[in-house]
């Protein structure tokens, strides 16, 4: 157990902010193979109660969630500025829309990097390391 809470430690962890499920489980195995620790939420609302609670070191968040009042650059928005320490995770947006438009919403967060679904896995790995 102690081994296992040690590796936690000094994983990266990420939090995934998508609606749609098989999207969010796919990428959370994904990433879990690599060694990443990874929390995923379905919303808005459940990604800040988590990033409140965890402190990811990176957010992966698609733009658009259904359902939810709050979008992805909002959400993006409020865990930067509420981070611990002032150091803000490392933000991935994602979109099956205009990045164009993403890229002016998203103006004045600390993104790493945009990109367009359906995105590869290496992609993703790459915006991480």
């Amino acid at each position: 157990m102690v081994i296992i809470r040690v590796i936690e430690l000094l994983a990266k962890r990420v939090l995934i902010v998508e609606n749609d499920a098989a999207v969010r489980v796919g990428l959370q195995l994904a990433l879990e193979a690599k060694g990443y620790v990874v929390d995923a939420a379905a919303g808005g609302e459940q990604a800040l109660v988590m990033a409140g609670a965890q402190h990811p070191d990176a957010l992966i968040c698609d733009w658009q969630l259904e359902d939810d009042e709050l979008d992805g650059v909002d959400v993006a928005r409020r865990v930067a500025s509420e981070s611990r320490s002032g150091s803000s995770p490392d933000i991935v947006m994602v979109t099956a829309r205009d990045l164009g438009e993403l890229k002016d919403l998203a103006a004045g967060l600390p993104v790493k990097v945009f990109l367009r679904k359906p995105v590869a896995l290496s992609a993703i790995f790459e915006a991480l390391s």
